[in-house]
């Protein structure tokens, strides 16, 4: 019997430190990684867990990885090899752009320039002062320049970057403006490549003939925010 009592003793003392010890490991529990919550599923979460969820995925769909859709979008080497960027639902399978655009297109930076662009694409051939604004979690810039494509293939490159010598990069983004979000109206992504460095002429879009595009900036996450001298041409 006196066995039996310090067997229950012993066991009562046991569940009192798990007890203990629960709380104290919930607390020190590493929470979701930004690649852990981009893996959950939207499917039955919580408003709030879906926010995380989007917000940890469109900082991987744009961060430092370059993608396109269609094989629109690759990187021209300065040797004059041609890199094919991997297919945005090959990167992200089961992810929707869309989806994940509209939730970064609720904010936008608006360059100033932008204010006075024209709402209808033009020819071919931009060159001007931008202002590059840093990447904020979850928000995407508006195209700073909007043309009609010819079937010839363009590219964008910075000339100038105001900022230290290390840190002039920006990214670059593509837009097929006559495919545009009904939600939001803004056109549909095709292409994205970030950290480019000032003066590579690498960003190039292959564009359909008739096909309305537009051209978005950023600094790159190794930059600083500030103003950029850009052209987008025919790539030659």
């Amino acid at each position: 019997m006196k066995k039996s009592k310090k067997f229950l003793c012993v066991l009562c003392a046991a569940c009192m430190i798990l007890a203990m010890a629960v709380p104290v490991l919930a607390a020190t529990a590493e929470p979701p990684t930004v690649e852990e919550y981009a893996q959950m599923s939207l499917e039955g979460a919580s408003p709030e867990l879906v926010e995380k969820i989007l917000d940890s995925r469109w900082e991987l769909v744009y961060g430092h990885q370059a993608w396109t859709v269609n094989g629109a979008v690759s990187i021209q080497h300065e040797d004059g090899t041609v890199e094919q960027l991997p297919e945005f639902s090959d990167l992200f399978p089961g992810w929707n752009l869309t989806e994940i655009s509209r939730h970064g297109a609720q904010t936008v930076t608006v360059f100033p320039n932008s204010l006075s662009a024209p709402t209808s694409p033009r020819a071919i051939g931009f060159n001007s002062t931008i202002t590059l604004a840093m990447p904020i979690s979850g928000k995407n810039t508006t195209p700073f320049y909007y043309f009609n494509g010819t079937g010839e293939e363009i590219v964008t490159w910075a000339e100038t970057i105001a900022a230290p010598e290390s840190q002039k990069y920006f990214n670059v983004g593509y837009t097929n403006e006559d495919i545009p979000d009904p939600e939001t109206g803004l056109g549909t992504d095709i292409g994205w490549i970030p950290d480019i460095p000032v003066n590579s002429k690498i960003a190039t879009l292959a564009t359909e003939d008739g096909t309305r595009y537009g051209v978005r900036a950023s600094a790159s996450a190794f930059g600083v925010p500030g103003s950029a001298y850009v052209h987008v041409e025919v790539n030659s």
